[in-house]
């Protein structure tokens, strides 16, 4: 199986076992793109985001 290397804590996993990170920083040009292990992602990441348990909460485009 191939594997990744965490963007956080640089260990391998495989790919399966990743969560695909796409940053759009205001600062540079382009999309940052990065593989992280699903621990690095719940211990760093998951809580920056808020994920709604209802589909209608999701934003939706407007107009």
């Amino acid at each position: 199986m191939p594997t990744e290397h965490c963007a956080i804590c640089g260990s391998a996993t495989s790919f399966d076992a990743t969560v695909h990170v796409m940053l759009n920083p205001s600062y540079a040009e382009g999309v940052d793109d990065y593989y992280v292990c699903r621990g690095c992602h719940e211990d760093h990441l998951v809580d920056l985001f808020v994920y709604p348990d209802e589909p209608d909460q999701w934003d939706a485009p407007t107009g």
